[in-house]
């Protein structure tokens, strides 16, 4: 079996000029295509805030807290917490296992505005068996900085399966209700800083370059992996400047990696990526490179179209990459 590949022509024996078997190696080229803004970047500082509390959770026929549990001293001080008597008497009347101490967690986006619907997590901190279909009582929500940021109630659904182990868990669909207006500080400053979802020199200044010609703004690049976007004295508002930049299109560049999948035979390349010189011999299979190289991508679809098997093409890949012929990196997967 011989395979020639040179400057333009691709030669191949007669023999090899066949259709490629059915599980011929699979080739993919991921050529770089303008990509918007909104896909490949986000603007730092605006994350969600997590808010927790505690409640109790009623009507569970059974499948609650034991008074045991409840009469623990970790308990004892989570009931008073709640405002509820915690003495052996109030204890002993729960008996019937109808009431769960919860742990109640929500998130909140970065801009939220009072009266806004958030979704509840609520989580047994005793021995409850299951949460499913019984009522949060009214729990307040705090932040980290200790002040109340809402409210949550209502009926829990989708808790864990009781017969299985882990966490007692369930969900209450929009079952928190925001009381204070929260606005992310990086919406209130004149310069906007935005984070590269794969940090690259060059797609920073090609990120740098577009804000800056479609807002007017001055935008530079920081680092491979954020852009400073100044607003000052361009009248736009940080939230202004995001709906306009979310959908310039940019063509993101990367380093040179090929990935080699071998269990489904699948090598996924970069239509950037070229061959330098270089001749390989390898069972049979000759690639012969001339001095001003070739596509990847070109030596690929000749080893499929002759019939080499995923290992021979991984060898080659392998051997051009240890003879310095193979620019970049070979990931395995």
């Amino acid at each position: 079996m011989r395979l020639l590949v040179a400057l333009l022509i691709t030669l191949m024996v007669p023999a090899l000029a066949q259709e490629p078997p059915a599980d011929a190696w699979k080739i993919h080229d991921p050529m770089p295509r303008g990509q918007r803004l909104k896909d490949i970047a986000r603007p730092a500082g605006l994350n969600n805030h997590s808010l927790t509390g505690y409640g109790l959770v009623v009507g569970l026929a059974g499948t609650g807290d034991s008074s045991m549990s409840l009469s623990s001293p970790m308990m004892t001080n989570m009931l008073k917490r709640l405002g509820l008597d915690a003495g052996p008497g109030a204890i002993n009347g729960l008996k019937s296992k109808n009431v769960a101490v919860v742990a109640v967690t929500a998130s909140l986006p970065p801009v939220v505005r009072s009266g806004d619907p958030i979704n509840v997590e609520v989580a047994s901190i005793g021995d409850a068996k299951d949460l499913t279909g019984g009522m949060l009582l009214q729990s307040l929500l705090t932040g980290p900085d200790g002040q109340v940021y809402g409210a949550a109630q209502g009926k829990v659904t989708g808790a864990a399966d009781p017969a299985k182990k882990g966490p007692v868990t369930g969900r209450i669909e929009m079952g928190g209700t925001v009381s204070r207006e929260l606005t992310s500080p990086a919406l209130s400053r004149p310069r906007l800083i935005l984070e590269l979802q794969r940090p690259d020199y060059s797609t920073a200044q090609k990120v740098a370059d577009a804000v800056s010609l479609r807002l007017s703004v001055a935008a530079r690049p920081l680092s491979d992996s954020m852009v400073e976007v100044n607003l000052e004295g361009t009248g736009l508002t940080p939230v202004q400047a995001l709906a306009q930049m979310e959908d310039i299109t940019v063509e993101p560049d990367r380093r040179a990696t090929i990935v080699v999948d071998r269990r489904s035979g699948v090598v996924v390349v970069g239509s950037t990526t070229h061959i330098r010189q270089a001749l390989i011999n390898h069972k049979g299979i000759t690639v012969d490179i001339g001095p001003q190289g070739v596509p990847l991508k070109s030596v690929l679809d000749s080893l499929s179209k002759a019939g080499a098997g995923p290992d021979e093409v991984v060898a080659v890949l392998e051997a051009l990459h240890q003879a310095g012929a193979l620019p970049g990196e070979i990931e395995y997967r």
